[in-house]
């Protein structure tokens, strides 16, 4: 990790970060007001000169605000990195401090749109886990510069990550382990058969299967030599068996036979209106982990996005093998499926109202064995 950035102070994007900005205004301008320049140049000639001096004054005037305010935007975000957080300032009039811990953050991605690629820069973007939606955007970092922040976080944050993954899905609620709490979820369902996905604990589980003798088939499914992430993870899952519909979990929650009517009702609603995927929410009102935000919102069953998004994504879901027909085994998020199917409508969500217990890291889980 040789570089010349220690983020341990307050640093900016890169200047030319301004463009980006001014570009991202100026786009969503365009995408709410085309209807009007379409009216505007249908009836040019019904305009007199005067009017249309003013509608040039305006146009101009909206141009220089986009402009200031791209400006102010980018002198007021500010981040750096202090006890293994990634601090984030930002906001003009309405400014806001965020913190993010380093064992929170699941994706660093980098990102080049045609205006980022024109001036050498790039976008990064940064996931959290019990979160679908990306939580920190930073627009314009110079490529040596977007590498060495995602170099520091994740030199600090692996060794963590890894001691915390290895043990996750071993670990005991009363005695019985997060896995065997999910397989007898599963059992109890009435399904026949299920695939493990592993990484970290491979041999560990393969132990603990064969030593539990679970009256079920349990095939494990190898990641391989890289981590597949929670897209690339079901993906590999579903290109080894011929069935197309699948239930899956996530075994950091807490799932016990409580759930077996939200499964049931979920199922029932996915086969009857013939979707392509379901997934299991609950509002973060009946979140243990009181840190975790909401990640969508519900109307009618179909999952939207909204100021709201005050329902929780479980790690629970039905998804359909043909979702993945333009993907191959790597690592990607399964956010990227979801925002597809959400811009058309298409992803439906089941609401649970049983309360949610989800081991988000060592110290969520910590505090649920106090209680």
């Amino acid at each position: 990790m040789n570089h010349n950035y220690s983020f341990s102070e307050f640093s900016r994007q890169s200047s030319k970060g301004v463009l980006v900005i001014y570009a991202d205004i100026l786009l969503k301008i365009v995408k709410q007001t085309w209807v009007l320049f379409f009216l505007f140049v249908s009836r040019i000639s019904e305009i007199s000169e005067v009017q249309s001096t003013y509608i040039y004054i305006g146009v101009f005037v909206v141009f220089m605000f986009s402009l200031g305010r791209a400006y102010f935007s980018y002198r007021n975000f500010k981040f750096k990195i202090v006890n293994h957080h990634f601090v984030l300032k930002k906001g003009i009039i309405k400014k806001t401090n965020t913190s993010i811990a380093f064992d929170r953050i699941q994706n660093i991605n980098f990102k080049q749109n045609l205006i980022q690629q024109f001036i050498n820069v790039y976008g990064v973007s940064i996931e959290t886990a019990g979160s679908n939606k990306t939580e920190i955007v930073i627009k314009a970092l110079s490529h040596s510069k977007a590498l060495a922040l995602k170099d520091l976080i994740s030199s600090v944050a692996v060794s963590s990550e890894i001691s915390q993954e290895l043990q996750k899905p071993l670990l005991k609620i009363n005695q019985i382990t997060l896995l065997e709490n999910c397989i007898n979820l599963i059992v109890s369902l009435g399904i026949k058969k299920i695939l493990v996905n592993t990484f970290y604990l491979e041999e560990k589980i393969k132990n603990f299967i064969e030593e539990k003798k679970f009256k079920i088939e349990i095939k494990i499914i190898k990641d391989g030599n890289n981590i597949l992430n929670t897209g690339g993870g079901v993906l590999n899952m579903v290109n080894s068996s011929k069935d197309m519909d699948f239930l899956v979990f996530n075994p950091d929650t807490v799932w016990g036979e409580n759930y077996k009517k939200d499964i049931e009702g979920m199922e029932k609603l996915y086969f009857l209106n013939k979707v392509k995927n379901i997934l299991l929410l609950v509002n973060k009102n009946f979140s243990f982990d009181k840190n975790l935000s909401g990640d969508f919102g519900l109307n009618n069953n179909v999952i939207k996005k909204d100021k709201l998004n005050n329902l929780i994504y479980t790690g629970c879901q039905i998804i359909n093998k043909d979702l993945f027909k333009s993907y191959s085994v790597h690592n990607f998020s399964i956010s990227e499926i979801w925002n597809n199917l959400i811009e058309n409508n298409n992803l439906y969500g089941f609401e649970s109202l049983e309360n949610f217990y989800h081991l988000t890291n060592l110290e969520v889980y910590q505090n649920l064995l106090k209680n």
